[in-house]
C-alpha cells in the first residue's frame, strides 16, 4: 500500500480494449482536472503507461477516460516527505482493476 508520509505515487496505468480512441488523464483529486494525458489509446489496443502523479491532501487521484475502456492501475513506487529526491519501491500492487472478475489490494 501507500505509505502514511508519501506526497506523490507512481502508478503503472493501463488501458484494456477501449471501444474509440482517446485518452486518460490521472491528477489529485480536489484539484481541476489538466488539459493533458498521460496515455493515448487507439480501439481495441492494450496501452500501460508509467505515471507520476501527486497524491491529494486525502490521498487520493482521480482518473478521467474520453472514450469507455477498462482500467488496471498497479502502484509501483512513491515519493515520500523529507526522502530526498529518489522514489521508493512498493513492491506491485494492484491498485484497480475495471475488467470483469479482476481482483484488487489496498
Amino acid at each position: 500500500g501507500v505509505p502514511s508520509n508519501a506526497k506523490a505515487i507512481v502508478i503503472n496505468v493501463t488501458a484494456v480494449g477501449p471501444t474509440a480512441g482517446g485518452y486518460i488523464t490521472v491528477w489529485p483529486s480536489g484539484e481541476a482536472r489538466p488539459e493533458s494525458s498521460n496515455l493515448n489509446f487507439v480501439p481495441g489496443q492494450t496501452v500501460p503507461n508509467l505515471v507520476n502523479v501527486k497524491l491529494s491532501i486525502t490521498d487520493t487521484v482521480c482518473f478521467y477516460s474520453t472514450q469507455p475502456t477498462h482500467l488496471v492501475v498497479d502502484l509501483t513506487g512513491t515519493f515520500e516527505r523529507g526522502g530526498g529526491a529518489g522514489a521508493a519501491w512498493a513492491g506491485h500492487a494492484r491498485a484497480a482493476a475495471s475488467r470483469s472478475g479482476s481482483s484488487t489490494s489496498t
